[in-house]
């Protein structure tokens, strides 16, 4: 870890019931920052600040496809540490990846049994 030490993590928590969208759990651990948001695809690279206390998390309904995003921390934008893929972006550096592939098999029959 570089700078203030953090560490992010992207996990999926399930599908809405007639959705193809999936909840996704953007979590970063930064425990000297001050602010932390995330900013990606998903929102128009909006970057609105989260309140915390070390540990900074948002969910997010990710339809199936790929998003690219960024933490930004104390007003610094920075990769998500522990993202398995990124990509290079038109500013000179990396976005964090996230694919969602859709809801499994099983999630479809329990929301078609609902």
């Amino acid at each position: 870890m570089k700078g203030n030490q953090t560490a992010g993590t992207a996990s999926r928590t399930g599908t809405r019931a007639g959705s193809q969208d999936e909840m996704v759990e953007l979590k970063l651990t930064a425990p000297k920052a001050r602010s932390v948001s995330v900013a990606g695809s998903f929102n128009g690279w909006d970057a609105k600040s989260k309140e915390s206390g070390g540990v900074w998390r948002t969910f997010v309904s990710l339809s199936p496809g790929r998003h690219e995003y960024r933490f930004v921390v104390d007003g610094q934008w920075q990769e998500d540490p522990t993202a398995k893929e990124s990509a290079f972006n038109p500013y000179g550096g990396r976005n964090s990846v996230l694919v969602v592939r859709g809801p499994s098999r099983r999630a479809i029959a329990e929301a078609e049994d609902d």
